[in-house]
């Protein structure tokens, strides 16, 4: 009877050493999982940003085409005329968002030489 006693208690010593060993290689296994997702998360946020940045930069210059290169160009003879035009344009460029930031694209497509100059 004794005999059998030490050896349920040996069992039941190595089944519990067993399980704390399996727990614990399982908190490991999960903490590199999340250490993985982590890195995955931070890698994929990163490139999210990048190809929202270029497509902002796409919208941009877009709005940019549709705002300055396709108005017509205001007559040449009127000098009075010019100056209202650009106060129209500024005007619109402060009351849309859209194109609160065109001109400083504009300036900066003029200086690149990607843009024809501001009438």
């Amino acid at each position: 009877r004794q005999q059998h006693q030490a050896e349920l208690q040996a069992l039941l010593k190595r089944i519990d050493a067993r399980r704390k060993e399996h727990i614990k290689q399982r908190n490991l296994d999960s903490k590199r999982l999340m250490q993985r997702n982590r890195n995955v998360q931070a890698v994929l946020e990163s490139k999210q940003a990048v190809e929202s940045n270029r497509i902002f930069a796409e919208i941009r210059k877009n709005l940019y085409q549709v705002a300055y290169t396709k108005a017509p160009p205001p007559p040449k003879s009127a000098k009075g005329k010019k100056k209202k035009a650009e106060a129209a344009t500024k005007e619109t460029a402060d009351f849309d968002p859209a194109f609160a930031d065109l001109e400083d694209d504009r300036n900066f497509m003029e200086a690149e030489g990607k843009a024809e100059p501001a009438l």
